[in-house]
């Protein structure tokens, strides 16, 4: 019988798929010693319960084939041979180059561990290729007719195969990729991922996790992180290459959704729900037989929230934060010089309110930025959103904002955290104090082991830096640190040491690392107002009064600096001079760079017509061709008692690290509203979230004789 020889290594083929079958299902209902475990037979590829269906089916139509061959009545057709072949011949190699890979990348599975799903890929492959060589021997090689539909449907999956393959193979090197180019050490073990993992809450709620799990590493220390993204393509992307990632150098990756997002279930209200939710988080981790007790987590702004609130969960077995871009004080970021980051809040509202995160360009939320009352600007923008509300009428550090923050959160921190802050980041000021914080008040043990890193970087993104200098992609340069921190806090791993503190020097785009922030090195140097709009080392011995009119009808508008969106980071600033409402004052021509790294105080004697209001400075970098970009900002909303009476005030500006250069100007600007970036002062006194009309101030700075201000600048001498 001619066929004997097909019908003999088919059905060897389909006993071989039938074992693989049985095999895991009895792995997974009785777990028996003498057979590999469930997870070794299993690809990842689906859950299980289709995985079997899918199996079944294969079963069945294997089978169908090997009885009509043995009977005969098969249909033989030479162009269905070929694409038999074809496809077989593509099947089997993607798990030959998939095999090649593990070899290649994973130490531990050289040369047959984690490869009986591969084995078992071949197998099928086997059987389409044989089956199609019976095809092309038996079938006449005449033409078959075919409609053009099938042709172009034939053509279309030969496309589709040609341009999959190159993408699946970048698919499985990008761990590899993405590793080597921000240096980290190389990958050890192959990956066993789980889709949506359930983890219930204590009140029902279900929040879903992806999990990597390395192979033959049992158990293991765990990164956990809980976003707050819904479940985008580019966002499944994203914690899919990172998760293999580290998964693929020996740790566990639980990658969480928190309520409303990424499939799980409840609705997402920021702040409410993540040390509960968190803490229920941890112990469901130690309870997984992979886990060994030790967890760290990692993440940037809400991310990072999720890590501060549980930053005294010591107990539960958490080692580690690498939080980014976020702070222990919410509040802080929200009103600095207790005026509202406007721009900032209504960008986070509108981003977050509902089911789908995603941000907001700047031209529709221009809807609720240019129509008063500020507290119904996101009913201006999309709907009424009450946490946005709450953000604006809670304008002190009452109940609401110590139910977020707790009270003192870095200061009684009980895990090693490295912080990662921006320049241009309007979390920075509080996230220093959160390191000055731990420096002061945390156990040795805990301040010892804490690290602090501060780059040319806005939120979540590298920002070009006016000379057109950009350093690395913001997603790299966060994960960049990751291993070798979790390799010595979660593993005890020795690794190269360095210094607490790593700071990029802007102006002369420079890394450098530091014993402390800010530096010890310092040498604070006032730079008085002077008239002529000039700055000068000296006091002027005169009296010097000047004014400007503040109207919250007219405010100066926000050009870059430290915000949440697509507007932030260093920009040409030159159009405010075309403004009769802001004070400049300029350094002369510098005859060497100035560097200055650190806080930055503004102390000015001022006065007023009204009630209640602001003052605003912005540092400012003016280059020799007359260019200027912000450094610095900050602002101070006060009280006043009178008519020109004279009140010392203190404006703090976000620290900075600049390198000011020979040639360049030092410029400090001077005014009452920057806005959006801060809320608008309508100068009555009143609430300012509820009002539409305000009152024009006249604004009087003072300086000479008994009236010094100054720009304090934390000068760092040249080594």
């Amino acid at each position: 019988m001619k066929n004997k020889s097909y019908l003999i290594s088919l059905c060897i083929l389909l006993l071989l798929f039938s074992f693989r079958v049985t095999a895991q299902l009895t792995q997974y209902f009785f777990q028996v010693s003498w057979l590999p475990d469930f997870d070794k037979w299993h690809s990842g590829t689906l859950p299980y319960p289709l995985l079997v269906i899918a199996q079944c089916i294969i079963l069945f139509l294997y089978g169908q084939t090997i009885y009509r061959i043995a009977k005969g009545t098969i249909i033989l057709d030479f162009v269905r041979g070929k694409r038999f072949v074809f496809l077989g011949s593509v099947y089997a190699s993607i798990m030959i180059i998939r095999y090649s890979l593990k070899m290649w990348i994973f130490p531990s599975e050289r040369w047959f561990g984690g490869c009986i799903p591969i084995f078992f890929h071949i197998v099928l492959a086997s059987f389409i290729i044989i089956t199609g060589i019976y095809h092309l021997k038996n079938a006449s090689e005449k033409k078959v007719l075919q409609s053009g539909f099938t042709k172009f449907s034939w053509r279309v999956l030969y496309a589709i195969i040609f341009l999959g393959i190159p993408v699946w193979l970048l698919y499985q090197l990008l761990p590899t990729i993405l590793a080597n180019q921000i240096g980290l050490r190389d990958a050890q073990y192959a990956v066993f991922i789980k889709k949506q993992v359930g983890v219930k809450m204590p009140d029902g709620e279900v929040l879903y996790a992806d999990i990597y799990n390395p192979e033959n590493l049992n158990p293991a220390p765990t990164i956990l992180v809980r976003i707050p993204l819904d479940n985008n393509i580019k966002g499944m992307m994203m914690s899919n290459i990172v998760g293999r990632l580290w998964a693929e150098r020996g740790y566990n990756v639980v990658i969480q959704g928190i309520r409303g997002r990424f499939h799980s279930t409840g609705k997402h209200i920021p702040f409410i729900y993540e040390r509960s939710d968190g803490i229920a988080t941890l112990k469901w981790l130690n309870q997984q037989p992979w886990h060994n007790g030790k967890t760290g987590m990692w993440g940037g702004s809400y991310f990072g929230y999720t890590q501060w609130v549980l930053s005294d969960q010591d107990i539960l077995g958490l080692k580690a934060l690498l939080t980014q871009i976020s702070s222990s004080s919410n509040y802080s970021m929200f009103y600095p010089g207790g005026a509202f980051s406007f721009e900032s809040a209504l960008f986070w509202a509108t981003r977050s309110y509902s089911t789908v995160d995603t941000p907001f360009p700047y031209a529709e939320l221009k809807k609720g930025y240019d129509k008063p009352p500020m507290i119904r600007a996101d009913e201006y923008v999309v709907t009424e959103i009450p946490f946005y509300k709450d953000w604006v009428t809670h304008t002190g550090f009452d109940t609401y904002w110590k139910s977020v923050d707790g009270i003192d959160r870095s200061k009684r921190l009980k895990v090693p955290a490295l912080m990662m802050a921006g320049w241009y980041d309007p979390f920075l000021r509080s996230q220093i104090q959160d390191y000055e914080n731990i420096i002061h008040y945390a156990d040795l043990t805990i301040r010892n082991e804490c690290r602090l890193i501060i780059g040319p970087w806005s939120h979540a993104e590298t920002k070009v830096m006016p000379d057109g200098y950009e350093d690395m992609n913001y997603r790299l340069a966060s994960i960049a640190p990751s291993i070798d921190w979790y390799d010595k806090q979660l593993k005890g791993v020795n690794v190269p040491k360095s210094l607490p503190v790593k700071i990029f020097v802007m102006g002369i785009n420079q890394w450098r690392y530091e014993e402390t922030f800010p530096l010890a090195r310092t040498i604070y140097t006032s730079y008085y107002l002077n008239r002529a709009d000039k700055l000068s080392v000296q006091c002027p011995e005169g009296a010097i009064v000047q004014k400007y009119l503040y109207d919250p009808a007219n405010p100066v508008p926000s050009i870059g600096g430290a915000i949440l969106g697509e507007r932030a980071g260093p920009k040409r600033q030159n159009e405010l001079k075309k403004r009769s409402d802001i004070l400049f004052y300029e350094s002369d021509p510098l005859k060497e760079n100035v560097e200055v790294t650190g806080k930055i105080k503004l102390i000015l004697y001022v006065s007023t017509n009204v009630v209640n209001t602001d003052f605003t400075a912005k540092l400012i970098d003016v280059y020799p061709d007359g260019s200027e970009y912000n450094i610095s900002e900050g602002i101070l909303r006060t009280s006043f008692y009178g008519k020109d009476v004279v009140k010392k005030i203190e404006i703090e500006l976000n620290p900075t690290s600049n390198a000011f250069l020979k040639g360049h100007k030092i410029q400090l600007a001077i005014s009452s509203s920057n806005y959006p970036k801060y809320s608008l002062n309508y100068n009555t006194g009143g609430l300012n979230y509820n009002e539409t009309k305000g009152i024009i101030a006249e604004q009087k700075i003072y300086s000479g004789k008994s009236y010094c201000s100054e720009l304090i600048l934390p000068v760092i001498p040249s080594r």
